[in-house]
């Protein structure tokens, strides 16, 4: 969907996404600035369109672009030459330079050109997939490796606007001071101590070497992954780390989900230990990374509220990782199925009304037809007990902090906000299975 340039001008430049008045505080600056062309950029798109060899996809001056305007800002030349990229690609697809998805990327960065900006697109989470199918164990050790990797690149970018590294020109907008910022890195190393491969927390011997040479040693296709998946949609500072968080946050879901089926293929079989111990991993993975919320906890509110202007339509309800992990732990009711929650999660929602397999109806089936026994369900039951207690803390956490950022503000996916995500604490994982809803299980 092309659109016309002035149209488009018109679209950034009035309440589409807010009130006038937010608008005008943040916008005026940047409209001016929308003005300088880079000129160079949009002549290294016409080059790879005309499909020489030696012209690259520019990948890294796009990204510059992005970043020097927000993408909600980007100058409409390059976005309709990034169209015109788009359109000039098979229709199957196409890789860039080195099997880089250049596809994927195009249609994250064009998500506001094409007036379908959403949570997945401003998180770019297709490019930080995890392998589809994948066992829990695979799935962990990817997470795991894509967690590294997003706060590596977190406590690069916050080193480098601490005075201790060099200058970044970008992001200008609402730095931390020294103390804030501090507090930041101290709680980025904790995390990372945790993330970082082959080493115990306690082991790791100085996190910001060991976080370098991971970057360094990363090889460049998932490298340039991490890199593309990063397009705010403004020139705050904060905003780097907003996006590094919830990225964290989707990909520990998704490896979650993955425990979740083996747990639901170990209780086919009625193999309760082995459908306990994959409630386990999830509990352990959950508990780890809540320190993330910490780290989240130092972003500015005056920098969230001036980015989460550009954001509306975007919003963690939509959220296909965490919904799919919960509908596996239990089908919700058809009140919660009917409600935003998942209405906003069109792909999972019609997954779940066709033909879904959840882990609390695999147990119940288990102990009915006598291939799990009462201890076997007593030892499932305390492992879905101990990962509901996490999951409770964790959208406690969620709910406060969303308090504490927009107060009575509605939030960007439509819904109430802070009300939406006081209600969502009331639900539960395994209501049957730890006998806090109708029908508890017994043996």
């Amino acid at each position: 969907m092309r659109k016309n340039p002035k149209t488009l001008a018109l679209h950034r430049g009035r309440g589409r996404f807010s009130s006038d008045a937010q608008i005008i505080q943040t916008g005026d600056a940047l409209m001016q600035r929308t003005k300088t062309v880079p000129r160079q950029l949009t002549d290294d798109l016409a080059a790879w369109k005309s499909g020489e060899p030696q012209n690259a996809f520019p990948y890294e001056a796009v990204l510059d672009c992005f970043h020097r305007h927000g993408r909600h800002f980007v100058p409409a030349p390059v976005l309709e030459a990034l169209a015109g990229a788009r359109d000039r690609m098979e229709p199957a697809g196409q890789d860039g330079d080195g099997g880089i998805p250049l596809a994927g990327f195009l249609h994250m960065a064009l998500d506001k050109w094409d007036d379908r900006h959403c949570y997945a697109s401003y998180l770019g989470v297709d490019l930080l997939a995890l392998t589809p199918g994948a066992d829990g164990a695979t799935a962990e050790r990817e997470r795991r490796e894509w967690v590294a990797l997003l706060l590596s690149d977190l406590r690069a970018f916050e080193t480098r606007n601490s005075g201790d590294g060099p200058a970044d020109d970008r992001f200008p907008e609402q730095r931390p001071g020294a103390a804030l910022r501090g507090k930041r890195l101290t709680l980025l190393d904790t995390a990372l101590a945790a993330a970082l491969p082959g080493e115990a927390p306690a082991e790791v011997p100085d996190v910001a070497d060991a976080a370098a040479e991971l970057r360094a040693n990363t090889p460049r296709e998932r490298a340039l992954r991490l890199g593309l998946c990063m397009l705010p949609v403004y020139v705050v500072h904060d905003e780097y780390l907003f996006i590094r968080v919830l990225q964290t946050v989707e990909v520990t879901f998704a490896a979650m989900a993955a425990h979740i089926r083996d747990a639901i293929a170990a209780a086919t079989r009625g193999d309760a230990a082995g459908a306990a111990g994959h409630l386990r991993r999830c509990t352990g993975t959950l508990s780890g990374v809540r320190i993330i919320f910490s780290l989240l906890a130092t972003m500015q509110p005056q920098s969230f509220q001036t980015f989460r202007v550009y954001t509306v339509g975007a919003s963690a309800i939509q959220s296909e990782a965490y919904k799919t992990f919960e509908a596996l732990c239990s089908v919700p009711p058809r009140e919660r199925l009917d409600s935003p929650a998942f209405e906003s999660v069109p792909r999972v929602r019609d997954d779940i009304l066709n033909d879904w397999r959840d882990l609390t109806s695999t147990i119940v089936s288990a102990v009915s037809d006598r291939t799990m026994d009462e201890e076997g369900l007593l030892l499932v039951r305390d492992a879905a007990q101990q990962l509901e207690d996490i999951h409770q803390l964790w959208k406690q956490t969620h709910w406060k902090m969303g308090r504490r950022m927009i107060g009575e503000q509605t939030g960007t996916g439509y819904t109430e906000g802070v009300p939406y995500l006081e209600a969502a604490v009331g639900n539960r994982l395994f209501p049957v299975l730890t006998g806090t809803g109708p029908g508890a299980v017994r043996a």
